[in-house]
């Protein structure tokens, strides 16, 4: 969607970061991209990327709804960076299984302790 948004290729790492810049020249405060390898949130002030480090593709579907989701409702008690974090790591557990995401924020502690 950011490709289609601004006119600005997101297949590399670099293109998704200009996309963001444009996203904020347009009037975002935050913006968060996620890509099948990445997360990447930009502001203003800072831009974090988080891999994904999901271990198989089994529930690959809703990747973005996820990521999304997460780091948004992260954000209200987190920084952009713990945010973006458990955000890649919670996306990262729910793309190993087909479905909703089921698990325990105990358990994403335990794969960002285990995995990042």
């Amino acid at each position: 969607e950011a490709e289609i948004l601004t006119g600005i290729s997101t297949l590399s790492h670099e293109g998704r970061i200009d996309a963001a810049k444009k996203f904020l020249e347009m009037g975002a405060k935050e913006v968060i991209i996620s890509h099948n390898s990445e997360l990447l949130v930009v502001s203003n002030k800072m831009q974090i990327t988080v891999p994904f480090k999901n271990r198989n593709l089994n529930g690959r579907t809703g990747r973005g709804d996820t990521c999304t989701a997460t780091y948004v409702s992260e954000r209200f008690h987190r920084n952009i960076e713990e945010a973006a974090l458990f955000s890649a790591a919670l996306t990262s557990l729910k793309i190993e299984t087909s479905g909703p995401f089921k698990q325990t924020r105990v358990d994403v502690e335990k794969f960002m302790r285990d995995y990042y």
